[in-house]
Protein backbone atom coordinates (compact mmCIF):
# COMPACT_ATOMS: atom_id res chain seq x y z
CA UNK A 1 0.00 0.00 0.00
CA UNK A 2 1.07 3.01 -1.01
CA UNK A 3 2.28 5.96 1.80
CA UNK A 4 0.90 9.36 1.95
CA UNK A 5 3.72 11.13 1.36
CA UNK A 6 4.08 13.33 -1.34
CA UNK A 7 6.44 11.41 -4.27
CA UNK A 8 6.71 14.63 -6.59
CA UNK A 9 5.45 18.12 -7.31
CA UNK A 10 4.40 19.15 -11.27
CA UNK A 11 4.59 22.32 -13.22
CA UNK A 12 5.33 25.27 -10.81
CA UNK A 13 7.09 26.84 -14.11
CA UNK A 14 3.64 27.44 -15.16
CA UNK A 15 2.34 29.54 -12.55
CA UNK A 16 5.30 30.54 -10.15
CA UNK A 17 7.76 33.37 -11.59
CA UNK A 18 11.01 31.85 -10.43
CA UNK A 19 10.73 28.82 -11.61
CA UNK A 20 9.52 30.19 -14.94
CA UNK A 21 12.42 32.37 -15.22
CA UNK A 22 14.54 29.15 -14.23
CA UNK A 23 13.97 27.38 -17.16
CA UNK A 24 15.27 29.56 -19.36
CA UNK A 25 18.84 30.31 -17.60
CA UNK A 26 21.19 29.75 -20.21
CA UNK A 27 22.97 26.92 -18.21
CA UNK A 28 20.32 24.80 -18.67
CA UNK A 29 18.67 26.03 -22.07
CA UNK A 30 22.08 26.30 -23.82
CA UNK A 31 23.28 22.25 -23.09
CA UNK A 32 19.11 21.27 -23.57
CA UNK A 33 19.60 22.83 -27.22
CA UNK A 34 22.86 21.75 -27.99
CA UNK A 35 21.87 17.78 -26.81
CA UNK A 36 18.92 18.20 -28.35
CA UNK A 37 19.80 19.39 -31.27
CA UNK A 38 17.07 21.76 -32.15
CA UNK A 39 15.03 24.71 -30.37
CA UNK A 40 13.33 23.53 -27.03
CA UNK A 41 10.30 24.02 -25.02
CA UNK A 42 9.70 22.69 -21.49
CA UNK A 43 7.72 19.39 -21.82
CA UNK A 44 8.01 18.80 -17.92
CA UNK A 45 9.23 20.54 -14.69
CA UNK A 46 8.90 18.47 -11.22
CA UNK A 47 10.64 18.25 -8.24
CA UNK A 48 10.46 14.50 -7.31
CA UNK A 49 10.93 13.93 -3.45
CA UNK A 50 12.05 11.68 -1.39
CA UNK A 51 11.50 12.35 2.56
CA UNK A 52 13.82 11.26 5.15
CA UNK A 53 13.14 7.39 6.06
CA UNK A 54 10.07 7.76 3.80
CA UNK A 55 10.60 7.98 0.10
CA UNK A 56 9.86 5.21 -1.61
CA UNK A 57 12.15 3.81 -4.62
CA UNK A 58 11.06 4.06 -8.58
CA UNK A 59 11.55 0.86 -10.29
CA UNK A 60 13.55 0.75 -13.69
CA UNK A 61 12.40 2.21 -17.06
CA UNK A 62 12.61 4.59 -19.76
CA UNK A 63 10.58 7.62 -19.63
CA UNK A 64 10.29 7.40 -23.09
CA UNK A 65 8.22 4.79 -22.86
CA UNK A 66 6.03 6.73 -20.42
CA UNK A 67 6.02 9.63 -22.84
CA UNK A 68 5.19 8.11 -25.90
CA UNK A 69 2.31 5.54 -24.53
CA UNK A 70 0.55 7.87 -22.75
CA UNK A 71 1.05 11.46 -24.16
CA UNK A 72 2.23 10.36 -27.78
CA UNK A 73 5.36 11.68 -28.22
CA UNK A 74 6.61 10.86 -31.35
CA UNK A 75 10.49 10.65 -30.98
CA UNK A 76 12.66 10.35 -27.71
CA UNK A 77 13.98 14.48 -29.37
CA UNK A 78 14.05 15.62 -25.68
CA UNK A 79 16.76 15.50 -22.86
CA UNK A 80 16.18 16.31 -19.01
CA UNK A 81 18.49 17.96 -16.99
CA UNK A 82 18.33 17.62 -13.15
CA UNK A 83 19.20 19.65 -10.40
CA UNK A 84 19.58 18.03 -6.87
CA UNK A 85 18.27 20.39 -4.18
CA UNK A 86 19.94 18.53 -1.53
CA UNK A 87 23.23 16.70 -1.09
CA UNK A 88 22.26 13.10 -2.95
CA UNK A 89 24.12 10.07 -1.58
CA UNK A 90 24.30 6.51 -1.68
CA UNK A 91 21.65 6.23 1.29
CA UNK A 92 18.49 8.91 0.24
CA UNK A 93 18.04 7.10 -2.98
CA UNK A 94 19.93 8.45 -5.69
CA UNK A 95 18.85 7.78 -9.38
CA UNK A 96 20.94 4.67 -10.51
CA UNK A 97 21.66 4.72 -14.34
CA UNK A 98 23.09 2.14 -16.64
CA UNK A 99 25.54 4.00 -18.49
CA UNK A 100 24.67 3.66 -22.43
CA UNK A 101 21.59 2.13 -22.60
CA UNK A 102 20.55 5.33 -24.36
CA UNK A 103 22.14 3.92 -27.46
CA UNK A 104 20.00 0.36 -27.56
CA UNK A 105 17.12 2.79 -28.58
CA UNK A 106 13.36 2.75 -27.03
CA UNK A 107 12.60 -1.40 -25.63
CA UNK A 108 9.14 -1.16 -25.42
CA UNK A 109 6.42 -0.03 -23.20
CA UNK A 110 7.48 -2.51 -20.22
CA UNK A 111 4.67 -3.94 -18.25
CA UNK A 112 0.87 -2.47 -18.96
CA UNK A 113 -2.34 -3.06 -17.13
CA UNK A 114 -5.58 -2.30 -18.27
CA UNK A 115 -6.91 0.85 -18.00
CA UNK A 116 -7.81 4.24 -18.78
CA UNK A 117 -5.45 5.97 -20.90
CA UNK A 118 -4.76 9.75 -19.39
CA UNK A 119 -5.66 8.06 -15.93
CA UNK A 120 -2.32 10.18 -14.74
CA UNK A 121 -2.49 8.74 -11.12
CA UNK A 122 -1.49 5.18 -12.17
CA UNK A 123 2.16 6.29 -12.79
CA UNK A 124 2.73 8.19 -9.12
CA UNK A 125 2.27 5.10 -7.04
CA UNK A 126 5.09 2.82 -6.64
CA UNK A 127 4.19 0.57 -8.72
CA UNK A 128 3.94 2.31 -11.91
CA UNK A 129 2.65 1.09 -15.84
CA UNK A 130 5.30 0.76 -18.18
CA UNK A 131 8.11 -0.34 -16.44
CA UNK A 132 10.56 -2.71 -17.44
CA UNK A 133 10.91 -6.13 -16.71
CA UNK A 134 12.66 -7.09 -13.60
CA UNK A 135 14.86 -10.41 -15.65
CA UNK A 136 15.55 -7.46 -18.37
CA UNK A 137 16.72 -4.93 -16.11
CA UNK A 138 18.87 -7.43 -14.71
CA UNK A 139 20.38 -8.81 -17.91
CA UNK A 140 21.04 -4.94 -18.14
CA UNK A 141 22.99 -4.13 -15.05
CA UNK A 142 24.57 -7.76 -15.48
CA UNK A 143 25.97 -6.44 -19.22
CA UNK A 144 26.48 -2.66 -18.75
CA UNK A 145 26.88 -2.49 -14.99
CA UNK A 146 25.04 0.36 -13.28
CA UNK A 147 25.94 3.95 -11.85
CA UNK A 148 24.32 6.16 -8.61
CA UNK A 149 23.42 10.05 -9.57
CA UNK A 150 25.21 11.39 -6.59
CA UNK A 151 26.71 15.01 -6.09
CA UNK A 152 26.32 18.01 -4.34
CA UNK A 153 23.27 19.93 -4.10
CA UNK A 154 23.12 22.35 -7.41
CA UNK A 155 24.98 20.02 -9.70
CA UNK A 156 23.49 19.91 -13.29
CA UNK A 157 23.09 16.45 -14.43
CA UNK A 158 21.44 15.35 -17.95
CA UNK A 159 20.01 12.56 -19.56
CA UNK A 160 18.07 11.12 -22.48
CA UNK A 161 14.44 10.10 -22.65
CA UNK A 162 15.45 6.09 -23.26
CA UNK A 163 18.13 5.96 -20.29
CA UNK A 164 17.47 3.04 -18.41
CA UNK A 165 17.00 4.24 -14.71
CA UNK A 166 15.68 3.87 -11.10
CA UNK A 167 16.25 4.96 -7.87
CA UNK A 168 16.42 3.00 -4.56
CA UNK A 169 14.01 4.18 -1.06
CA UNK A 170 15.78 6.75 0.92
CA UNK A 171 16.94 4.97 4.30
CA UNK A 172 18.86 8.11 5.29
CA UNK A 173 18.18 10.73 7.74
CA UNK A 174 18.07 13.29 4.80
CA UNK A 175 15.64 14.11 2.40
CA UNK A 176 16.62 14.07 -1.57
CA UNK A 177 14.26 16.36 -3.76
CA UNK A 178 15.57 16.29 -7.34
CA UNK A 179 14.64 19.26 -9.58
CA UNK A 180 14.07 18.27 -13.25
CA UNK A 181 13.62 19.85 -16.38
CA UNK A 182 12.36 17.58 -19.30
CA UNK A 183 12.68 20.24 -22.20
CA UNK A 184 11.61 18.76 -25.56
CA UNK A 185 12.37 19.65 -29.63
CA UNK A 186 9.71 21.80 -30.74
CA UNK A 187 8.81 19.54 -33.74
CA UNK A 188 8.50 16.59 -31.45
CA UNK A 189 5.49 17.51 -29.31
CA UNK A 190 2.46 15.20 -28.87
CA UNK A 191 -0.28 15.87 -31.43
CA UNK A 192 -3.07 14.93 -28.19
CA UNK A 193 -1.53 14.78 -25.02
CA UNK A 194 -4.39 13.91 -22.90
CA UNK A 195 -2.36 14.45 -19.30
CA UNK A 196 -2.95 17.67 -17.36
CA UNK A 197 -0.93 20.47 -18.60
CA UNK A 198 0.86 20.21 -15.09
CA UNK A 199 1.86 17.13 -16.46
CA UNK A 200 2.41 17.74 -20.30
CA UNK A 201 3.27 20.85 -21.38
CA UNK A 202 0.76 22.68 -24.51
CA UNK A 203 2.70 25.82 -24.90
CA UNK A 204 5.33 24.71 -27.68
CA UNK A 205 7.24 28.06 -28.10
CA UNK A 206 10.49 27.72 -28.54
CA UNK A 207 12.46 28.64 -25.06
CA UNK A 208 14.84 32.37 -25.31
CA UNK A 209 17.47 32.23 -22.88
CA UNK A 210 17.71 35.03 -20.38
CA UNK A 211 19.96 35.82 -17.40
CA UNK A 212 18.70 36.13 -13.64
CA UNK A 213 20.67 37.22 -11.00
CA UNK A 214 18.77 35.52 -8.55
CA UNK A 215 20.78 32.28 -10.04
CA UNK A 216 24.24 32.74 -9.82
CA UNK A 217 25.21 29.84 -11.29
CA UNK A 218 28.82 28.73 -11.78
CA UNK A 219 30.29 26.95 -14.72
CA UNK A 220 32.74 23.99 -13.88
Amino acid sequence: MDSTAVRAVHGCHAFDEVCAAFVRHPYLLAPAEALAGTPVYVYQFKVNLKQAREGRAWPWHQDFAFWNAEDGMPRPAAVTLAVPLDDVHEGNGPLMLIPGSHRLGYLGPGKVTPGDKGDWRRNFATDPEHIMDADRARELVATHGSTRATGRAGTIQAFHPNIVHSSSDNTSPDRRALLMVSYNSIDNAPPHPVRPEFLVGRNTDQLKPRWDKRFPLEAG
